[in-house]
Parts: C-alpha cells; sequence; structure tokens
C-alpha cells in the first residue's frame, strides 16, 4: 500500500450471478451503489477511483490484477451467494498489499462473521458505503493506517479489541459503533461514465427483444429502505430516505441524453410514499414529460386508485408485486397481510390503466404444504386472467441471515449450533433445514414445482 498520497482504490461487484440462487441475471443492471461511493469519493478528492463488475469484467485477468497490487484499497459487494469468488478476490488483493473493506446489503448482517472467518477481510462496512469509505480514504491520504471511529466501518483491529475486552461474548454489536443513515439527498448524482465506466456495455446487455427491440435500459434509485417487515427479507434498513423529486428530474434528464428510454427504479418501497409520487408528476407536468418508461417493485397494499393513476400518469409501464404465496394464511405468517379477493381488485386498477405486472411468489414459505403450493399456481393463473402479466417468477425460499426467517431458523437449537460460525453457508441445505422445520411437504417438491 502506498504510503502516502491519495490512495488509489478499487470497488468491485464480487457477483457471478449462479443459477438457482433467485437473482436476477440481468446484465444491463448497474452496481449503483458501487456508482454512488465512487461518486462521493471524487466528490471529496479521491479521484482514482475505478469500478470492476465481476458479471462483466473476465475474473482470472481481475485477480491478476489485484494481486499484482494495482490498488490500495479494495472495497467489494458482498452476497451470501458467492462466497466462493468473494474468498478469491480478498485473498488476491491480500496478496497484493491492498486494504480490503467488504460491504453490502448482506455484509451489514454479519460482519462479525465475515472478520472472524477470513484473516483477509481488514473492514466491513454498515449500511451505506460513502461516508465510511471517503473517511477510509482522507486517512490513508493523511498517512495513517488507523482506522477506529469511522462511522458505520467495522475495522478489524478495532473489533479484536472489543471482542479481547470482552471474551465472555465476543461478538459484534452495532450500538458498539457510530452508525448513521445519511439524508441520500445529500450525495452527489451518480456518474455513470465515471473515470472510464463502460455504460454502453450495460445498455447493449438487453436481450428481450420479443418484449421490446428496441429498449435501451438503465437501473436508478429514488429512495432507500423498506418498512414493510417480510420475514423472509434480509432488508437491514428500514427507514425510508428519499431523494428530491428534482434531483431525480435532472438524472433522468442526463439518462435521456444517453439514448436512454426505459428506467428500472430499484427501490424496494417505491410506491409506500403517495405525495413523493404526486411531486414526482407534478414536476414532469412543470418540466415536461421524457420520453422514458419505467419498471419499479410496488406493495399491493400501496396500490389504490389514485396510486396507480399516479404511476399510470409518470408513464410506469409495468410493476412488480411479491404475492408470495395463494395461501392468505402463509401469507399472512410472512408478514403480507391481504386477501386474494383485495389483491384482485387492486389487479383490477392495474388492468383499467394499462400497466403491466410481474407477479413473484415465494415457494416454501412457513406453513407451505403440498396444498399451499397448489394455490399459489392456481392464483397465479386466476392473476394472469385480471391483468396483463409480463414474467412470473417462483423463487425458491431462502432464509438469509438479518431476516426474521434466518432468526426463526436459528431458534432452533441444532440449527443454532449448526450455523454459528462464519458465512459459508450451503444454500440448498439451509433451504431444506427450513422446510423441514416450518414447512409440510417432501423438499424436492419445491424444486419440482419451480420447474413445472
Amino acid at each position: 500500500m502506498a504510503a502516502m498520497g491519495r490512495p488509489r482504490i478499487a470497488l468491485l461487484q464480487a457477483q457471478v450471478t449462479p443459477e438457482g440462487s433467485g437473482l436476477r441475471n440481468e446484465k444491463w443492471y448497474l452496481p449503483l451503489g458501487l456508482l454512488s461511493i465512487a461518486r462521493f469519493l471524487q466528490q471529496g478528492g479521491h479521484n482514482d477511483v475505478e469500478i470492476l463488475d465481476m458479471d462483466h469484467d473476465h475474473i482470472d485477468s481481475t485477480l491478476t490484477r489485484l494481486t499484482a497490487g494495482e490498488w490500495d484499497v479494495v472495497g467489494v459487494n458482498f452476497n451470501v451467494f458467492n462466497t466462493g469468488l468473494l474468498d478469491e478476490v480478498v485473498k488476491a488483493a491480500k496478496e497484493g498489499g491492498s486494504l480490503t473493506v467488504i460491504g453490502g446489503q448482506a455484509a451489514t448482517a454479519i460482519p462479525d462473521r465475515l472478520l472472524s472467518s477470513n484473516d483477509d477481510i481488514d473492514a466491513v462496512v454498515l449500511y451505506d458505503g460513502e461516508e465510511p469509505m471517503l473517511q477510509l480514504a482522507n486517512r490513508l491520504a493523511q498517512g495513517t493506517t488507523d482506522l477506529s471511529r469511522i462511522p458505520n466501518l467495522v475495522w478489524r483491529n478495532e473489533w479484536e479489541s472489543k471482542n479481547q475486552r470482552n471474551s465472555q461474548d465476543p461478538k459484534f454489536l452495532a450500538s458498539d459503533y457510530n452508525v448513521r443513515t445519511p439524508d441520500i439527498s445529500s450525495y452527489p448524482m451518480i456518474d455513470r461514465r465515471i473515470n472510464g465506466f463502460d455504460l454502453d456495455r450495460y445498455k447493449n446487455y438487453w436481450y428481450r427483444t420479443d418484449i421490446d427491440p428496441d429498449r435501451v435500459p438503465t437501473s436508478m434509485y429514488i429512495q432507500k429502505g423498506c418498512g414493510n417487515g417480510c420475514t423472509f427479507c434480509a432488508r437491514i434498513d428500514k427507514q425510508i430516505r428519499q431523494r428530491t423529486p428534482k434531483q431525480v428530474y435532472e438524472e433522468l434528464q442526463v439518462l435521456h441524453n444517453e439514448g436512454v428510454n426505459y428506467v428500472y427504479i430499484v427501490d424496494d418501497a417505491f410506491t409506500a410514499d403517495k405525495e413523493l409520487l404526486r411531486e414526482i408528476k407534478n414536476i414532469f407536468d412543470y418540466k415536461g414529460h421524457l420520453p422514458i418508461k419505467f419498471w419499479c417493485f410496488a406493495d399491493v397494499r400501496d396500490l389504490d386508485e389514485e396510486c396507480v393513476e399516479l404511476l399510470s400518469a409518470i408513464h410506469m409501464e409495468k410493476v412488480l408485486i411479491g404475492i408470495e404465496s395463494g395461501s392468505e394464511e402463509v401469507r399472512k405468517k410472512s408478514g403480507k397481510r391481504f386477501s386474494n379477493e383485495f389483491l384482485f381488485r387492486r389487479l383490477e386498477y392495474l388492468a383499467k390503466a394499462k400497466i403491466k405486472l410481474e407477479d413473484s411468489y415465494v415457494l416454501g414459505l412457513a406453513g407451505e404444504t403440498e396444498e399451499t403450493l397448489l394455490e399459489t399456481f392456481k392464483l397465479s393463473q386466476k392473476v394472469a386472467s385480471i391483468c396483463q402479466t409480463e414474467d412470473t417468477a417462483f423463487n425458491i425460499m431462502t432464509p438469509l441471515p438479518g431476516s426474521p426467517d434466518w432468526n426463526r431458523l436459528m431458534s432452533i437449537p441444532q440449527l443454532r449450533q449448526k450455523y454459528a460460525y462464519g458465512y459459508h453457508f450451503d444454500i440448498d441445505e439451509v433451504r431444506n433445514d427450513f422446510f423441514e422445520a416450518y414447512c409440510s411437504f417432501p423438499a424436492e417438491d419445491v424444486w419440482l414445482a419451480k420447474l413445472a
């Protein structure tokens, strides 16, 4: 690592989308979190930042560059489906003399597991990475490697010191650290071409020409957080934080100038705040509608008639709704409290507004039986008869660390012991343990059902 001067930083998306993960293999999705951090670092005076995306960049050549020590700091976005790739990346980075920082939604839930299980990891970011990465870079630029008391950063030296002082219960406590969830409207606009980032390879990766051969897509976020509390969701950030409608419109103008005509809004709860929708509509009406269509997540409980009219007014082409199950009881246990009749009425609003639906289901939720699986497939057919559907997703339940269903699984003593340490989970095994504990069907049925 360079002793003086501003550090060279790599921000790396360590994800090669695996089969059966439930993750979308959509290579036109941008690494928005890394782009935001890079822009924040640039605003803070750190321009030597490169973004690498393992869904696009060649793995072997990236590992070679890491081993060669091209960067002083390597920040890695982590998920539990790619633990092997994470290990390869941080090992290569340490061989190259880099300081390694792990972040992302999944990392926020398990910093203690990451640090205790892999000596190649130097620090873990909690929640947003913008401020901790800037403070880290500033300290390195000042010639110090002391990273203590940086907000939202669990640094190995500090973490080990706390554990030594509390050896009877050596675990991470979020309250031990200065955790902040900043106002995201204070962040600068993402630069999708920052330091040579190749936006075009994402824009050109649209492959669903059967849907729209002329689509030029990208992704963006308008708000972060979700307070819905679905039991299968590992979303740690429950507080909704929003950008301003003016910021949203200005970014859309930039995207329009880039030739983008379709935007996926990645927010978990875009429809939760009707006032925000009104303000976005108003600024569109005042400044002019852009030739861009949208796709977003929506909670059916938000989709009253006014909400759907607002979505239609801003050119929302499609909404993705997590219906999760055809069984009202299973749905209720998962935190989705609405009846099938309520669902049908809300879908009629979408049909009237000619907004397409992508309906999504989770197979293997707590209380699932062979009968409730059948109810789910029957419900999906009913849904398709009410409004126009564009894709239907059947996902396999995965109890992820940080989710209520993970905590439910850990309430079983033998499973708590089995999964007490580390982060190298056999996802199929975790799923089957959950099915055996909380469902009443042969575990293989859910896989056969997904393939049906």
